[in-house]
């Protein structure tokens, strides 16, 4: 495009849009991108999706990230314009992809998937990720050991689980679904179990299997509130440099 920046909105298809105004965040934003169009073919309104962060484009690329839809729509708006172009509906196929946009002079655009997304790039995002988590949850389980007056070197097992998880978590999971809400969850509890697993079967003499799950609850819940908050930060300023 011509602009240097320009701004971006994906759009998902919701039946009540209104009802989820209230969470759209569009501080910074053309509000020619604050759309609601209805759709006779879904019988839904396109608006923009809450929880895809991102949008606020340079050098003909933007980015995308968080929860976004599967199916989407891409609305863009050109400043040096005014104009507001809006795609054709497209499913994502990958947990991380990559697209390509043209737009029309009737005010449409086209977007089509080029590649899938880089495995490289997947393993730079995956290793801080790994070590954040395991950090973290090395520190919760030691403050739990230690109030609970619990063998320290339960924390090896606490290691070990984490090694084999993570990998699972990132990497199998989104096969199942490209849409991270829908993942989340299911990834978290398996995560939360086989680390319980792990801890009991290998500690099972020095703790009991309730003390086990406390423990790998307490390590899970810590690492997915501040290590989600670390880690978002983190994506947002990689996925401008990758």
């Amino acid at each position: 495009v011509g602009d240097q920046v320009f701004y971006a909105k994906m759009l998902e298809c919701s039946k009540k849009p209104d009802a989820l105004a209230e969470y759209n965040d569009f501080s910074g934003f053309p509000n020619a991108l604050n759309v609601t169009i209805y759709d006779s073919n879904k019988d839904c309104y396109w608006h923009p999706a809450q929880l895809a962060l991102g949008g606020k484009c340079a050098d003909s690329r933007c980015n995308f990230n968080y929860f976004m839809p599967t199916d989407f729509r891409l609305a863009v708006f050109l400043p040096s314009t005014g104009r507001l172009y809006l795609s054709n509906e497209l499913t994502r196929t990958e947990f991380d992809s990559y697209f390509q946009v043209e737009l029309n002079k009737d005010g449409s655009a086209g977007i089509s998937e080029t590649r899938p997304g880089s495995i490289l790039k997947n393993i730079i995002y995956f290793l801080p990720a790994l070590a954040i988590t395991v950090v973290l949850e090395l520190l919760a389980a030691f403050a739990y050991l230690a109030f609970s007056k619990l063998d320290k070197r339960i924390l090896v097992s606490v290691f070990l689980a984490n090694i084999v998880s993570l990998p699972i978590v990132w990497f199998v999971f989104p096969l199942i679904s490209p849409e991270l809400i829908i993942i989340i969850i299911p990834a978290e509890l398996f995560a939360f179990l086989f680390e319980s697993a792990v801890i009991y079967a290998l500690n099972h003499d020095k703790l009991g299997l309730k003390q086990a799950l406390l423990l790998s609850l307490i390590a899970n819940a810590i690492s997915f509130v501040i290590g989600g908050v670390i880690y978002l930060g983190a994506y947002l300023v990689l996925s401008f440099i990758i």
